[in-house]
């Protein structure tokens, strides 16, 4: 039976690596921008809790571009489209066949990596301090990326979450995004 052109290109698009990542990446960009712009400006953008986001945003919607011209420089099969050149023949040929496992299981890691991000972004630092919300994100995301040491998931979570925490509390005097910070109510005692 033979796929329809709709069909292939949509095979053609899942298995380029290059179309994939960069769809992702600019889609957690654009909702980082877009969360971040949301958050409050009590005294200007430079006390705002929302420039952090808006600024790694900004870089994930910079290395989608970056990507997006990397798959069109090494002709990759969805991107090239765009392009001048047309994608290999191969490529075109085995855009019908399922992936291959490694294939797969790269996707699949790149999904969970999505969902734990909008998990974090939508529900856990909506509804928790900013502490517990990033260190339960950092765990899930360790977890979801293979790590599998309690004691190394544990020390890296707290760790990185109470190094910021002190770096945009204490030092920077800043808000955190949230819906407020242990380490704010705990300073101001």
């Amino acid at each position: 039976m033979a796929l329809s052109r709709d069909a292939t290109m949509l095979k053609a698009l899942w298995s380029d690596r290059y179309a994939v990542p960069a769809a992702l990446t600019l889609a957690i960009g654009i909702a980082m921008c877009w969360l971040g712009a949301g958050m409050p400006r009590t005294a200007g953008w430079a006390s705002a809790p929302g420039l952090f986001p808006i600024l790694i945003g900004s870089g994930l919607i910079l290395m989608a571009v970056a990507l997006c011209f990397e798959g069109w420089r090494r002709g990759a099969p969805v991107l090239a489209r765009l392009g001048a050149r047309a994608p290999a023949a191969s490529d075109v040929a085995n855009a019908g066949e399922a992936l291959p496992p490694s294939r797969a299981a790269a996707h699949l890691a790149a999904a969970r990596t999505l969902g734990i991000v909008l998990l974090y972004a939508l529900v856990l630092l909506r509804t928790l301090p900013f502490e517990i919300a990033t260190a339960l994100f950092l765990a899930l995301a360790m977890l979801a990326n293979g790590v599998r040491g309690w004691r190394l998931i544990a020390l890296v979570s707290l760790g990185v979450t109470a190094t910021l925490s002190v770096i945009f509390i204490l030092l920077l005097e800043t808000l955190l995004p949230g819906t407020g910070s242990l380490v704010e109510q705990w300073s101001y005692r």
